[in-house]
């Protein structure tokens, strides 16, 4: 229903499921040998890290718009007053999420950048940028848990590679609730996941 909705809102638009399969045919189709080696190397209970690196070649690749599958666009006429849009459209907590986590990075005071929406033309240069800096981190970072995801492939990763870079490019950098995003639209989603058949939590896995 909720997806159903989401497309009444956007005619015209095409919308693209990426399951486990799909995104691995993906990753083997549009990315380097290396590239190919660190995805594999993430482990595939760490969902969310290999979404992560999913949603970044999507971008490189073929651009669009990326949803979390239990995220909404409840306004997509909010960003009509900034058409004709920049090649890259990011958005920032409403409360500056993890200000302090972004450290020297965060030269806009605005705290982490969302990774579960994307907007952005394909083939921009962040995020060839982004991606090698995802590959190393996971050449060279180990650990377990939600905090490693978070820096290693997550929304910390690519804010420290965003931030000192997106002065040199035309970009939208606004509030989610500006841009007519909510994060969740399914309830608590993290309490679902059993009955979502996603077994236990990434967060609390101690591989």
């Amino acid at each position: 229903a909720h997806v159903a909705l989401l497309m009444e809102k956007l005619p015209g638009w095409e919308l693209r499921y990426y399951d486990d399969n799909r995104m691995r045919d993906i990753i083997v189709a549009n990315c380097t040998a290396r590239e190919k080696a660190a995805f594999f190397r993430i482990n595939p209970r760490y969902g969310p890290a290999r979404a992560d690196f999913l949603r970044y070649v999507l971008m490189r690749t073929v651009g669009g718009c990326w949803l979390d599958m239990k995220s909404g666009w409840n306004h997509p006429e909010a960003l009509e007053k900034y058409f004709p849009l920049p090649p890259l459209v990011l958005c920032n907590w409403d409360n500056a999420n993890r200000k302090g986590e972004c450290g020297r990075y965060d030269v806009y005071k605005r705290g982490e950048i969302q990774n579960w929406n994307l907007m952005s033309a394909p083939g921009h240069p962040l995020w060839y940028i982004l991606m090698n800096q995802v590959v190393e981190n996971i050449e060279t970072m180990n650990g377990k848990g939600k905090e490693v995801v978070l820096n290693i492939t997550g929304p910390l990763a690519m804010s420290k590679v965003f931030y000192p870079l997106l002065p040199r490019y035309r970009h939208l950098l606004v509030k989610q609730r500006e841009a007519g995003f909510v994060y969740d639209v399914v309830g608590n989603h993290e309490q679902k996941q059993g009955s979502m058949g996603m077994g236990e939590h990434y967060t609390k896995l101690k591989e």
